[in-house]
């Protein structure tokens, strides 16, 4: 092999570093893009593992209300799969206009099973069972179903969950609302005095948000400020990881990494690497 010098050449050193650098900070930049729309994608979905914690008394609050639909169904069911499969103990409060202690603290998860069922869509109609229809989909009647779907009270629901959490527990251990919030309008002002006996009694609430409509979020944003409780938006029914990402991913990180993207581009078109043609070769 014959070596030809290159007059300059040693001056392309500082340039092709400087190349190899941006290039490095812009794909680094991509790489935080990524892990920061997957980690905020995960803190508004509501994993079940986070909802029931070892070691710690946990009482469940379910929404069995009419305004319940058949998508909120299913993310019901998706939640009480997951629990179950997580293990642990919980207490178990299950509301409408009034509410009722369906298991007490302490129960093992697995029991849940006996409620998971009655929001698990049914791929075929037993002869004989009673069902009813929501939507495109059947589902077995609950055995609360005359009794708890007629309105919406959430208070009634946390004040019950609280006053077992005190009776079997000292008062020690947390609470986890599940709901679409869609509370009625009379229940707000009760619903406020439940939210500040947990503040007062340093219980924690989490809630979990089923596919609420707006208003309804940016209520419990505000009644959960300053620290009095936790929300969390749980996952679309049957979500695949591409699809919740895809609903879930802050614009402003969207944005972000369409805008490095195009400094990428511009950077390999821009800064090709430099190829040496014979003399007189004009292709």
């Amino acid at each position: 092999m014959t070596r030809v010098p290159v007059a300059g050449l040693p001056d392309l050193g500082p340039l092709a570093r400087r190349t190899s650098l941006l290039r490095l900070v812009l794909a680094a930049a991509l790489a935080g893009l990524l892990a920061a729309s997957v980690w905020a994608a995960a803190g508004r979905s509501a994993p079940a593992s986070r909802l029931i914690q070892p070691g710690v008394h946990t009482v469940l609050v379910l929404d069995v209300s009419a305004s319940i639909r058949p998508r909120v169904y299913r993310q019901v069911d998706d939640t009480l799969r997951r629990l179950i499969a997580g293990g642990g103990g919980t207490g178990l409060v299950v509301f409408s206009d009034i509410a009722y202690e369906l298991l007490p603290v302490g129960t093992p998860v697995r029991e849940l099973a006996s409620v998971e069922r009655f929001f698990r869509p049914l791929q075929r109609v037993p002869r004989g069972v009673r069902t009813v229809a929501l939507g495109h989909a059947r589902f077995l009647r609950a055995p609360w179903g005359p009794t708890l779907t007629q309105g919406t009270k959430i208070s009634t629901g946390l004040e019950v969950a609280l006053d077992e959490l005190v009776r079997e527990a000292d008062g020690r251990g947390r609470v986890v609302l599940v709901s679409d919030l869609g509370d009625e309008i009379g229940d707000l002002t009760a619903l406020g005095r439940q939210i500040d006996r947990y503040a007062t009694r340093r219980v924690p609430l989490q809630v979990v948000a089923l596919s609420p409509q707006p208003e309804d979020l940016r209520l419990f944003r505000s009644l959960l400020a300053g620290g009095r409780g936790s929300l969390l938006e749980a996952a679309p029914p049957g979500d695949a990881t591409g699809r919740a990402l895809e609903e879930r991913l802050p614009a402003g990180v969207a944005i972000a990494a369409v805008g490095l993207l195009l400094a990428l581009a511009v950077n390999e078109a821009s800064c090709a690497r430099l190829a040496l043609r014979p003399r007189g070769d004009a292709s």
